[in-house]
């Protein structure tokens, strides 16, 4: 996958102000990309700690 340059990145400021608002509140909740393998070391580590993989990221 080809990596964006930062020239082609925009910064959503009114996006972060709501994010970090409800960082304050507690929980928010975020959309990411994850490989297969990555996904199944945190399932691994949450079988083993007893915490959610969710909240591992």
């Amino acid at each position: 996958m080809k990596q964006p340059s930062l020239s082609d990145l925009r910064v959503d400021r009114a996006g972060t102000r709501k994010v970090r608002t409800a960082a304050k509140k507690g929980v928010v909740k975020i959309t990411i990309n994850i490989d297969w393998d990555s996904l199944a070391l945190l399932r691994t580590m949450a079988a083993e700690t007893g915490v959610p993989y969710q909240r591992l990221l």
